[in-house]
């Protein structure tokens, strides 16, 4: 019988058998990439469009995105639906600031036909007046409830004192929602959906024949413009107070502008933030949670663009608690910037790391999304075998330069509401 009272023992390994996917070109801006011969019985496609949340009119692609399936000139959205679950297929729209991406999961048997209807389904949207009005009430009642919330008070703060003057620091408003029109949103559909595929992704054991046709059938969307690369971020500096009434949580939100995978700081950055605020036994959970009672959970991490990257800590306190828990990670940062991190300490993140490093490579969905990560930056699997090396040789005395040169309290934005 296994003895649960005792952690079970560290396993040692080298390397990862990292797998580069196949590559089919569908223009001079856009690829397929695939993995065949998956051994199970679903398949993913994953279709990667040019726009996103900074693209258009304030929320004009959000609400574009979220009515794809709302109807067409012969089905309405329940019909599309009912067509969807007749395949089991499973179809899913996500929106960042500078993507829109669709996935579809389906069993390998049903992938072409679900692509078809896919394909089908996106070319003839025609955005019923109906659906239409009634999307735009609900996300104009979602948004009056969530503008109640601290963490999104500050979150917007954040956004806006991150990107100031830039389209990435817009934020969606009331008016927003009141004045988006349905020639609106079909003109954006028009002119930002249609021709402006620059990448798909497919994983699923099954043929050839099967690939050469889901190609043909992208050629109608791929993008014939490069695509477009963002400028650097300059934050504003320093403490940015919003006063919320009755809040009895404040929410904070502390960060600055970083680099990108592309920069060679960015590993040692990556294992400084681990410690700093990247996992369940990292410092600031440690100080804030388990030794001051503050929180039930704070994280630090880094957000990506094509050329710029943020480092964000967030977390929400008991409003009496905001001041000092400000304080505690100000402490925390400092002591990183002027103590070396024990050995043992650094040994454990290490081992975490290698470990959500294998747990990111296990199967080829999770292979896929690794490279395609990487694939935004123009770079290939060399990066994370890098990495590994790079974990293992990191010592304390590096951990501490990278936070000397990183984070500095004095070029943080700092947000707080409640």
């Amino acid at each position: 019988m296994q003895n649960r009272s005792q952690a079970p023992g560290i396993k040692n390994f080298n390397a990862i058998n990292f797998v580069k996917p196949s590559i089919k070109n569908l223009n001079e801006n856009s690829n397929l990439y695939y993995f065949q011969d998956v051994p199970n019985d679903t398949s993913r496609i994953e279709l990667y469009f040019n726009f996103g949340t900074i693209t258009g009119k304030n929320g004009l692609a959000s609400t574009m995105s979220s009515l794809l399936f709302s109807g067409s000139k012969t089905q309405n959205s329940l019909k599309i639906q009912e067509s969807f679950d007749d395949l089991g297929v499973f179809k899913d729209v996500s929106l960042s600031q500078e993507e829109c991406i669709i996935s579809i999961y389906s069993l390998n048997s049903n992938l072409l036909l679900a692509f078809d209807l896919i394909f089908k389904t996106l070319n003839e949207v025609d955005f019923p007046l109906k659906e239409v009005e009634e999307h735009l009430s609900q996300k104009k009642q979602h948004f009056e409830i969530s503008m109640q919330k601290v963490g999104v008070l500050a979150r917007r703060k954040f956004i806006e004192q991150m990107y100031p003057n830039s389209s990435y620091g817009r934020v969606l408003n009331l008016q927003d929602f009141e004045k988006t029109t349905r020639e609106e949103i079909n003109d954006f559909y028009q002119d930002y959906f249609l021709k402006s595929l620059f990448k798909a992704t497919v994983v699923g054991d099954i043929p050839n024949s099967e690939i050469d046709a889901i190609s043909k059938k992208l050629m109608h969307w791929v993008t014939k413009k490069p695509i477009f690369k963002t400028s650097g971020c300059v934050n504003n500096i320093g403490s940015f107070l919003i006063k919320k009434e009755g809040a009895l949580q404040s929410a904070i939100k502390i960060g600055l502008p970083l680099y990108t995978k592309r920069d060679k700081r960015f590993v040692d950055f990556n294992i400084l933030n681990t410690i700093l605020g990247g996992y369940f036994g990292s410092r600031l959970m440690t100080n804030l949670r388990e030794e001051n009672g503050y929180t039930y959970g704070i994280g630090s991490y880094v957000s990506e663009l094509n050329k710029s990257g943020v480092f964000v800590i967030s977390t929400e306190v008991g409003k009496e608690h905001a001041k000092h828990a400000i304080k505690e990670i100000k402490k925390e940062i400092e002591k990183l910037r002027t103590e070396l991190v024990p050995l043992e300490e650094l040994e454990l993140v290490k081992n975490y790391l290698l470990g959500q490093l294998l747990k990111s490579a296990d199967g080829a969905y999770a292979m896929m999304n690794l490279y395609i990560g990487l694939q935004k930056h123009a770079m290939d699997f060399r990066f994370y075998e890098q990495y590994v090396d790079r974990i293992f040789s990191i010592t304390p005395n590096e951990i501490r330069k990278s936070a000397i040169e990183t984070l500095d309290w004095s070029k943080m934005t700092v947000v707080c509401a409640g």
